[in-house]
């Protein structure tokens, strides 16, 4: 009877363990010649293929804080992988490495799984994989269903709806498929309980994440386009721009592209029927030109040397229709304004002619949207109807409207973008056809 199982479970048992692949996090270790070459490995685990063209799943806790991920594939095949995005909470991170034509696993319906089914973990524990580049299959059954160890004191994840198996899981496993006996995966194997603070060793106690769960994560990844994290800074001070890069740097290791979004005006600085223009305060004038200006001149000297470096880079900076005609009653935010412009034609052409042709400097010249800092300059406080000023800007607008920000995003990644490479010292207007309607 136990063989005849036996043979049953691997006639049917059909993944393809050449979607498994190694991770490390950071540096790594070569093993060339039964000599050891060491450099520094910060993280071990476990990811599988799921799609041909390169798009891997693994645990957060094994890849999310990674400066630098490679990837191997069975064989030895080597590639360094970019990190889409990852659901820290969740412990779940999404993968992409650049290569075609792979194998990958299919997914089966995890709400489907029953306690007692026969279950296969692959993947790399202990680093074994590099011995001849080949994941480790361990073998047992779904031990128990819908566990929930809910959030962990100390990383903050959350682990709910886990599948228990007693396949072996072990220190590497992390990220690696837990597949059912028709090769399909139904879970991410994810961590093990050991029942000690001091007992590390597999001991017949392993989680795995659904796989359902994990596919709704990872589209949303996609959809989002990954991660983000919030640094904060001040653009009129060097030393805190400096601090900032190094933090960018520290968590993505490049800086490609800069958007230089800090600006805004002041009701101080704008000229009215209680404030004439020759009693605007100097503070409140020289802040605004510094805010938009040297708010903008400054990330560019501190992030721009090092695109310098690197050969290559793309800044995009925020102008504004009154940087080509001066709107009344903002005289500080207009000049601030022209000289964006300005400064945005100087530099494309001095980093092209003294750095390199592979940086591109860009600026969009937005018209006029309502958001909360002009809203007491085009509508009314207490009735929300237009003001005189913004009801002349509709009549001039042909498009007769505000924009949406929104509508700002196109042509943003137009710029950003490979199919304006050989665009550059160019400033866009976003205007709903604002700066094309004499007015007549």
């Amino acid at each position: 009877m136990e063989n005849h199982i036996e043979s049953r479970f691997t006639e049917d048992y059909e993944p393809d363990e050449n979607a498994i692949v190694e991770l490390k996090n950071g540096k790594f270790i070569d093993v060339h010649n039964n000599r050891y070459f060491e450099r520094e490995v910060k993280g071990l685990g476990s990811g599988f293929l799921i799609s041909s063209d390169g798009f891997i799943l693994t645990n957060d806790h094994v890849a999310g804080d990674a400066t630098e991920i490679i990837v191997t594939l069975p064989g030895g095949e080597r590639h360094n992988a970019e990190l889409i995005g990852t659901d820290d909470v969740s412990d779940i991170s999404l993968l992409k490495i650049d290569a075609r034509n792979l194998p990958y696993l299919e997914f089966d319906d995890s709400d489907n799984c029953l306690v007692g089914e026969w279950v296969i973990a692959l993947g790399n524990p202990f680093g074994l994989f590099e011995l001849n580049n080949q994941p480790s299959v361990t073998v047992g059954v779904i031990s128990a269903l819908h566990r929930d160890w809910g959030k962990d004191r100390q990383s903050g994840r959350v682990y709910l709806d886990m599948i228990q198996t007693d396949a072996a899981i072990n220190h590497g496993n992390s990220g690696g498929p837990l597949i059912n006996a028709s090769g399909k995966v139904i879970g991410m194997n994810t961590f093990i309980y050991t029942g000690s603070t001091y007992q590390h060793g597999f001991i017949g106690v392993g989680f795995a994440i659904p796989i359902n769960r994990i596919k709704r994560i990872a589209e949303e990844i996609k959809s989002t386009s990954g991660l983000a994290i919030a640094v904060k800074c001040d653009v009129l001070d060097k030393g805190s721009l400096e601090a900032a890069k190094e933090e960018i740097n520290s968590a993505y290791g490049k800086i490609d592209i800069l958007i230089n979004g800090a600006g805004g005006n002041k009701k101080e600085a704008t000229t009215s029927p209680d404030l004439s223009f020759f009693d605007l305060p100097s503070e409140a004038l020289q802040f605004v030109f510094n805010l938009n200006f040297i708010g903008t001149l400054l990330p560019c000297q501190v992030f721009g040397r090092e695109m310098a470096e690197s050969g290559g880079g793309i800044i995009l900076n925020i102008s504004s229709m009154c940087a080509f005609s001066p709107l009344t009653k903002i005289p500080g935010y207009s000049a601030a304004k022209a000289a964006v412009s300005n400064f945005t034609q100087w530099l494309a052409v001095h980093v092209c002619q003294n750095y390199s042709k592979d940086i591109r400097v860009n600026a969009i010249a937005p018209g006029f949207f309502l958001t909360e800092q002009n809203r007491f300059l085009l509508t009314d406080e207490k009735t929300g109807d237009l003001t005189a000023r913004g009801k002349t800007i509709i009549d001039h607008t042909p498009m007769g409207r505000f924009g949406q920000p929104e509508e700002l995003i196109g042509t943003a990644m137009w710029l950003l973008s490979d199919a304006a490479k050989f665009v550059t010292g160019i400033v866009v207007p976003v205007d709903g056809g604002f700066s094309a309607f004499s007015g007549v």
